[in-house]
């Protein structure tokens, strides 16, 4: 099956039944030539650990270049601006978040989410599409990946938040950026990760305080 795909003419992997620790930002949240810059920088740095044989343990710098991506993206997310910042309405913000988890046991396990004011984080295990005794090769019938999934996503709550709220135009900006879990270290990362982003961004001083975000509990299939 397919894993391998093209975003930007730049590889780009989505392993089949894997986890995933998904942003998606608002049409404005991050002006498009500082996004691509940003994205420039890192596709660089990205470039420069794979041609230094000095570094030994690639996967471990990977791992750590695209945490200093993610904290420079959420930065810029924070950051002061006029931005539209539609989620700090109460009711889109819940629209957005029953959206992510009506796909939760069709498509995947929701293990967190949170939506912001003008993005949303989550995090997804894709396992439960995988039969047990899948040979790695063949083809699942029905199978659905990642960035399908996120299109429902978006576009079910782009036209329920728009009807809703009496907004017009475009909500969401175009894809969205993904990192493939690989191992469990990462995947407890990406869960403080996720739930953190309101006390980091001095909303609440607990994430259970924050309404609109979500963790599995534990022993939940």
């Amino acid at each position: 099956m397919k894993t391998y795909y093209k975003r930007k003419n730049q590889p780009h992997f989505q392993g089949i039944g894997a986890a995933f620790c998904v942003t998606v930002t608002c049409h404005d949240a991050v002006p498009r030539a500082v996004l691509e810059a940003l994205q420039e920088e890192r596709r660089q740095a990205l470039a420069e650990i794979e041609a230094n044989p000095k570094i030994e343990d690639k996967l471990m710098a990977r791992a750590e270049l695209h945490i200093q991506f993610e904290e420079k993206l959420e930065a810029l997310l924070h950051a002061d601006s006029v931005q539209e910042h539609p989620f700090k309405k109460a009711e889109a913000a819940q629209i957005v978040m029953d959206h992510i988890k009506k796909y939760d046991g069709q498509y995947y396990h929701l293990c967190a989410a949170c939506v912001m004011s003008n993005h949303i984080h989550f995090l997804v295990d894709f396992s439960m599409q995988v039969p047990d005794d899948w040979d790695g090769v063949t083809d699942i019938e029905n199978y659905l990946n990642l960035d399908k999934v996120v299109g429902y996503i978006k576009g079910g709550s782009s036209y329920e938040v728009n009807k809703q709220t009496g907004r017009t135009g475009t909500l969401w900006s175009y894809g969205c950026y993904d990192r493939y879990i690989r191992s469990e270290k990462h995947f407890q990362h990406a869960i403080w990760y996720i739930l953190n982003n309101p006390v980091k961004a001095k909303l609440v001083k607990s994430w259970e305080a924050y309404p609109y975000v979500y963790v599995r509990e534990a022993g939940r299939a």
